[in-house]
């Protein structure tokens, strides 16, 4: 058995990536329980890691947590935080506001219907219970809606501390998570008409959200669009955009990338991309659809944006790198931008869902097209229902189903995969026009008059209204189990490893959350329970690429270990005085990187996902990569929180190159940040297994003068520079 002074470099490169980080719940408390705007986080419409029910019955209450009834008519959705659910709606003083749902193309308006009451509810996620109920504004609304519209169409947007609700013309409301009023701002009137007939009002919709402390928004009207960033604690302007565009109704989407931080705009005569920090232009596309409502998506390097009505429907996948004029969005043989498009096959209403490497387009008559993301081959079709319904609610996602909702409140839930198979029609019994929310495996559907929460995998027995139809009961019953751990998953059910990787960036907190600390002092204990050993280790870090570490191991002696930007060192056991020269300096350099989950690329020549699988008690996604010098690993992400928990893999060590599985646990706030507390470092070979606990981190700036060569090193290099 080798000493356990021969692993101390892993031990440095252990500390180094084991204090992943995700911001707190609260300012705090990290929640993972979270689908914080439209659509959850960035609009993906996916929440995995729990099983979520295929069939039930309101009527007979099968699968049904709980269905709590809600005044007023609104579309908006229902957002999540924690053990909250936040949803607004419009109350009309004098009788009942008429909805009229179905496929038809009328662009009159609701007549006036006086005075609403626009409101905030608040309700306990897990019994219904309503705990809040805040009235923002009770006054007639200045403009119309449409007949299948509502004067609360804007979803509201929580970050564990504000939740903001926007109701267009009649102003914007930012509340704490006890419903206490922040702060109020005015925008004027908003009108969302069509624009080829000025008296033809819809009324607004595009919902604002919110990232790291800026609240972003797209106002497309009559007259002066534009797309805003404001602070979210004050409501004070960041920056303000004009945007040459005419009405529209989605919502924006932030994209953060190595090198690019955006935030994505669908339109008719705009699309595009802006700085998410300036607000400045990155890059346009005109001339699609002329009633923009699909939010954008992204998915690995693509973005994808959908639009209808007027001469064209068209679908773009564009990348997300893109720069300038798109001046052709059909002609992808010449624009470098644009992987893909389609003119024809887009979606009018519904917000296109990408769930397990395949693109799902749904038309508002109900017709689902499986896509192929990369390349844009359709690679099955079908149609819900019998036609004569209309979908208006965006789709999600969830334990390898997905959930398309009609307006009639059927809901109807497919099997994911490259064959589009139905599972089940399930009837809501009111009608649906709002997309529904997901939480550990509980869905979340807001119908015309209630909330109903479905969770569970009861069998449902009896006649209608449930209706299960193309799939064996076997089949049914398995698909409302619970995961199937097995390593063997198809290839198309897969996630590509570099959206894990990024989601990973996502779960820190963000590419802004990992730049805006740039120095870190941490003390740990680490220790050998097979032996009894335990030893102080202490680690400081100084961005771009300083670090410094330092351990006492009782019998052994202090050892010290360093990286300046340029050259790699280490002083004392096991290995004496020495410079780090070939594979120990790139593993120097690679502890060094402060920023090193933003340059998995550069890291990675090859990354691909393998499997699904456990790994220490999480279902885990497998990612193998391929290092620039061909040495292999897999990494282990997460699939409930998107986490990087884990890796395999070869690391190099003074002893010379060694298989070493890491495993991070136990993650807990500081100063805003997640730390996994207790990380593992196992040595299959000689049977060590060593626990590093962390006892106190300091993010306070570092003196770089502690990062300086010791003499000894210098003495080493000969000239002492």
């Amino acid at each position: 058995m080798v000493h356990p002074r021969a692993s101390l470099i892993i031990i440095a490169t252990l500390v180094s990536l084991g204090t992943a980080t995700v911001r707190g719940a609260h300012g705090g408390d990290a929640d993972p329980v979270s689908w914080p705007s439209f659509r959850g986080k960035d609009a993906c419409g996916v929440a995995d890691g729990h099983p979520t029910a295929v069939a039930w019955s309101v009527e007979r209450g099968t699968n049904v947590t709980w269905k709590v009834a809600i005044p007023g008519l609104a579309h908006s959705s229902p957002v999540i935080w924690g053990d909250r659910i936040f949803l607004t709606t419009a109350v009309r003083r004098d009788g009942d506001s008429h909805l009229k749902v179905g496929l038809y193309g009328s662009p009159t308006p609701e007549p006036e219907e006086g005075v609403h009451k626009m409101q905030v509810h608040c309700l306990d996620r897990k019994t219904g219970q309503v705990l809040w109920v805040r009235t923002s504004i009770e006054a007639e609304p200045k403009i119309k809606r449409h007949p299948k519209g509502s004067h609360a169409a804007s979803s509201p947007v929580t970050d564990g501390r504000h939740v903001v609700a926007f109701f267009a013309s009649e102003g914007m409301y930012c509340y704490d998570m006890e419903g206490q009023l922040l702060w109020t701002r005015d925008f004027g009137v908003l009108d969302s008409g069509w624009y080829a007939a000025k008296g033809a009002q819809f009324g607004f919709a595009s919902s604002p959200i919110i990232h790291e402390d800026k609240l972003l928004l797209q106002c497309d009207v009559q007259e002066s669009s534009s797309l805003c960033a404001l602070d979210v604690s004050s409501g004070e302007v960041l920056w303000q955009t004009p945007r040459e565009d005419v009405p529209s109704w989605c919502s924006p989407t932030v994209h953060v990338s190595p090198g690019r931080r955006q935030v994505i705009v669908n339109g008719y005569r705009h699309m595009g991309g802006y700085d998410l920090d300036t607000g400045k232009e990155l890059w346009s596309l005109a001339d699609g659809g002329d009633v923009p409502v699909p939010t954008p998506v992204v998915s690995g390097n693509l973005i994808y944006i959908t639009n209808g009505h007027g001469r064209w429907n068209p679908i773009y996948a564009i990348d997300v790198m893109a720069e300038g004029k798109i001046e052709d969005g059909f002609a992808a043989e010449n624009e470098p931008w644009l992987a893909w498009s389609q003119s024809r096959q887009g979606n009018y209403m519904q917000t296109p869902l990408v769930y397990r490497d395949l693109l799902y387009a749904c038309t508002d008559s109900g017709v689902v097209t499986c896509i192929d993301p990369g390349t844009g081959e359709h690679l099955d079709r079908t149609r819900l229902g019998s036609g004569r319904s209309g979908f208006t609610a965006s789709p999600v996602a969830a334990d390898g189903k997905i959930y398309f909702t009609s307006e009639e409140g059927d809901i109807h839930v497919l099997r994911a995969g490259r064959e589009l198979e139905t599972l089940a029609v399930n009837p809501l019994g009111e009608l649906c026009m709002a997309t529904p929310a997901i939480a550990e495996g509980v869905i979340y559907f807001r119908t015309q008059g209630h909330l109903v929460a479905i969770s569970g995998d009861d069998p449902v027995t009896g006649e209608e209204p449930v209706t299960v139809a193309d799939a064996k009961p076997e089949e049914v019953e398995s698909a409302t189990a619970a995961e199937n751990p097995a390593p063997s998953v198809p290839t198309a059910d897969l996630p590509p490893a570099e959206s894990l990787f990024r989601g990973h960036v996502l779960a820190r907190g963000g590419e802004a959350a990992l730049r805006n600390h740039s120095s870190m002092a941490i003390e740990a204990k680490l220790e050998m329970p097979s032996i009894g050993l335990s030893m102080d280790l202490s680690m400081k870090r100084l961005a771009p690429d300083f670090f410094l570490t330092a351990s006492d191991m009782p019998g052994v002696g202090k050892s010290r270990q360093g990286y300046d930007g340029e050259v790699g060192w280490m002083m004392g056991p096991p290995a004496g005085n020495m410079i780090l020269t070939g594979d120990l300096l790139d593993a120097a350099k690679h502890e060094a990187d402060m920023l090193i989950d933003l340059h998995y690329g550069e890291h990675y020549s090859r990354m691909t996902t393998v499997d699904r699988t456990d790994f220490h008690g999480k279902t885990c996604w497998v990612v193998e990569a391929e290092a620039a010098k061909g040495r292999k690993s897999k990494v282990y992400f997460d699939v409930e929180s998107g986490l990087l928990v884990g890796n395999d893999g070869t690391r190099t060590t003074v002893m010379g190159p060694m298989q070493v599985i890491t495993v991070y646990e136990d993650y807990e706030d500081h100063d805003g940040l997640l730390i996994a507390k207790s990380t593992r470092l196992i040595i299959p070979e000689h049977d060590i297994e060593q626990v590093i606990k962390i006892s106190s981190i300091a993010l306070e700036p570092l003196d770089p003068g502690i990062f300086a060569l010791p003499a000894e090193i210098q003495a080493l290099r000969g000239d002492g520079n």
